[in-house]
C-alpha cells in the first residue's frame, strides 16, 4: 500500500493556513460594515478548528484529515449559496472562491499516494 507522502501533508497544511489567512482578510475587510458578535465568535471558532486541523494533518493524524474531508464535501455543498449570497459584493466572492479552491487542492493533496517507488 502506498502511503502520503510526508510533504504532501505539509503543502495541505500550508494551503489551509493561506486559505485561512484569506478568511481573515475577508473578515477584516468588512469588520466594521456587515458583522455581528455572533458572527465575530463564528469566525473565531472556526478559524481556530482549521488551524488545529491543519497542524494535526501536518503531524499526519489520518482522523485530521478525514474530519477536513468531511467539511470540505459541506464547504462544496453550501458554496453556490454562499457565492449567490455574496453576489453584491464582487470582492468577497472572489475570496471566498479563492479560498476555496485552495481548500479543495489541499484535499487533493492529503490524499494523493505517491507515485514513485522510491521513499
Amino acid at each position: 500500500m502506498a502511503l502520503i507522502p510526508k510533504e504532501n501533508l505539509v503543502k495541505a497544511s500550508n494551503m489551509i493556513f493561506i486559505g485561512m489567512v484569506l478568511a481573515t482578510v475577508r473578515f477584516l475587510i468588512y469588520l466594521f460594515e456587515k458583522t455581528n458578535s455572533t458572527t465575530t465568535i463564528t469566525f473565531i471558532v472556526s478559524i481556530g478548528l482549521y488551524l488545529v486541523l491543519a497542524f494535526f494533518i501536518r503531524v499526519g493524524f489520518e482522523w485530521a484529515r478525514w474530519f477536513y474531508f468531511l467539511l470540505l464535501i459541506v464547504a462544496v455543498l453550501v458554496s453556490p449559496f454562499t457565492v449567490f449570497a455574496l453576489a453584491s459584493d464582487i470582492l468577497a466572492a472572489m475570496l471566498y472562491t479563492f479560498q476555496l479552491i485552495l481548500q479543495i487542492y489541499a484535499g487533493i493533496l492529503m490524499f494523493r499516494k505517491r507515485e514513485s517507488g522510491y521513499n
